[in-house]
């Protein structure tokens, strides 16, 4: 079950975290198919290792829709990203972003839109 940092100080030390373990790796990341796709998975894996075992909104999400359907949901409903922009960060494209939305939407029998 995948997990989701609430705490916005301990947020920021995994978002620095990620970074700093970049910074010792950078060409082999930048010379990657994905760059913002490989830095996105780092940063889920090291938010999962910061995460305390709790039932939040996020955890719930992902113990129903995949991983990529859960980011962009959090990512373009709960946290009111673009889905452009969610789906730069993610390193997708935007129609990948739009179909998973699409997806989660199905799974959990609701509408994203407005």
């Amino acid at each position: 079950m995948e997990q989701r940092i609430t705490d916005w100080a301990e947020a920021r030390r995994c978002v620095d975290a990620v970074l700093e373990a970049l910074d010792h790796r950078w060409t082999v990341v930048l010379s990657s198919q994905c760059p913002a796709a490989r830095i996105w998975t780092d940063l889920r894996a090291e938010a999962a290792r910061r995460t305390p075992r709790t039932c939040s909104r996020a955890v719930q999400l992902h113990a129903i829709l995949s991983p990529a359907q859960a980011d962009i949901v959090i990512l373009h409903h709960d946290l009111g990203l673009s889905v452009e922009r969610a789906a730069h960060l993610m390193g997708m494209t935007e129609p990948i972003a739009h179909a998973l939305l699409r997806g989660a939407e199905r799974e959990l029998g609701t509408s994203f839109d407005g």
